[in-house]
């Protein structure tokens, strides 16, 4: 590692408010095999707004000695303090320069709830640059490695606000066409999140994409993609999708790690 004595000072102000229990809790419960000192979030984000020896620093060399410590950190709630640094930055406003550094970020990505953070800041660089974000997006979804899939897919919609969908669905569906036959569960509930959030915006055009997939989509996408829908509805849906199974019964679904096995990462312009 590059900066071990910083990242000796962000580990020690988090371990100070730390729970190691909870810490073993957390990395159990996300089967993560990372460390993490059991911090709350409140507690974490409060300390990276602080800031740290290095945060008076350029904001460009920053951004490097976090990069630095999230690629090497074995903790995870070191990474977490990286991502609260780069969500506060594309909250406000998104440089150019940020997604050849952070597209690399991926490759540390091994639970759930890093890839969300993740995508979250990905969704607000795919926004604000959708010409070089979403080719390396795009490759990401014909891979089979999971944490790649699920981002590339999170990443279409912002995780939070009323105005979450900025894609038309012309953007959005072929992407989950790409994911309905992975039948991994963080998949599936990606899928079904991304569509219940494009039924804010775009209702019509959702209801017909689930008809169309009703033999392929899963029981877990199809159930959180409906979740604001009435029970008359979903019960409706639910049985179309029953009668549709029976009726395609035996279908040949392609096998899910027939697809490449590495990432294949579009090249850095």
């Amino acid at each position: 590692m590059q900066y071990p004595d910083l990242h000796a000072e962000v580990l020690s102000a988090l371990l100070a408010g730390g729970n190691p229990a909870l810490g073993r809790r957390i990395a159990a419960d996300r089967r993560s095999r990372l460390e993490y000192v059991g911090i709350s979030v409140p507690a974490r984000r409060k300390l990276v707004r602080q800031g740290f020896s290095f945060s008076t620093i350029p904001d460009e060399q920053e951004l490097n000695i976090w990069d630095e410590l999230w690629m090497h950190s074995d903790n995870g709630d070191v990474l977490f303090c990286a991502l609260d640094h780069v969500q506060a930055i594309v909250r406000r406003h998104v440089e150019p320069t940020l997604w050849p550094i952070l597209r690399c970020w991926i490759c540390r990505i091994e639970n759930w709830c890093h890839a969300d953070a993740l995508s979250g800041i990905y969704s607000r660089l795919l926004e604000a640059d959708q010409q070089s974000v979403l080719p390396a997006l795009k490759a990401w979804n014909q891979v089979d490695e999971l944490w790649y899939r699920r981002v590339s897919i999170t990443s279409l919609v912002h995780n939070r606000g009323q105005n979450a969908v900025f894609l038309l669905p012309e953007s959005v569906f072929p992407m989950l066409t790409g994911c309905l036959d992975d039948h991994r569960d963080a998949v599936q509930k990606a899928i079904g999140w991304v569509l219940r959030e494009m039924n804010r915006v775009f209702p019509v055009e959702v209801r017909g994409f689930l008809d169309g997939s009703l033999t392929r989509i899963g029981a877990t996408a199809l159930s959180r993609a409906t979740e604001h829908w009435n029970e008359v509805e979903r019960r409706a849906l639910r049985e179309r999708r029953k009668q549709a199974m029976k009726s395609d019964w035996p279908r040949a679904r392609p096998r899910r790690g027939a697809l490449a096995a590495s990432c294949c990462l579009p090249p850095i312009e």
